[in-house]
């Protein structure tokens, strides 16, 4: 295993090992999480024992060369599966998305915009909102 996957795969466990996960980690211990990374899409999904419980999607909304922040992505939808909601999953789903966000294109990152006024429901708003005031994810 190559020091970069070594670094990565300890940083998602200091994130998911964060006091705020260890209720969800402790009423799933099958879970994993599934990276996939498309041309403009990035999709995380948590798995429990392999069956999907819980999904992110990050779509790229500007390139390198566009008049806008170069290289933003946008969380264009965050499920959980009802049997799953309100055990926390949506917030560690949230962090994920934040860390890998960050480890994208060398280290440096790119930034994540979200759509308030349209396209999410009132939960992810929420979570989201919540999330913006904790100086961590600056």
């Amino acid at each position: 295993m190559s020091l970069l996957r070594k670094l990565i795969r300890e940083s998602v466990r200091k994130i998911i090992l964060e006091a705020d996960h260890v209720g969800a980690l402790a009423r799933l211990p099958g879970l994993s999480l599934l990276v996939n990374n498309r041309q403009r899409t990035i999709t995380l999904d948590l798995q429990n024992n392999g069956h999907l419980i819980a999904s992110a999607e990050l779509k790229l909304i500007s390139g390198q060369d566009e008049p806008c922040i170069p290289q933003t992505m946008s969380i264009s939808t965050i499920h959980v599966a009802p049997e799953y909601q309100n055990i926390g999953l949506s917030d560690l789903l949230l962090d994920l998305v934040f860390y890998h966000a960050s480890t994208l294109d060398g280290g440096k990152g790119r930034g994540i915009t979200t759509d308030f006024q349209g396209g999410n429901t009132p939960i992810i708003n929420y979570i989201i909102k919540r999330a913006l005031q904790d100086p961590a994810y600056y």
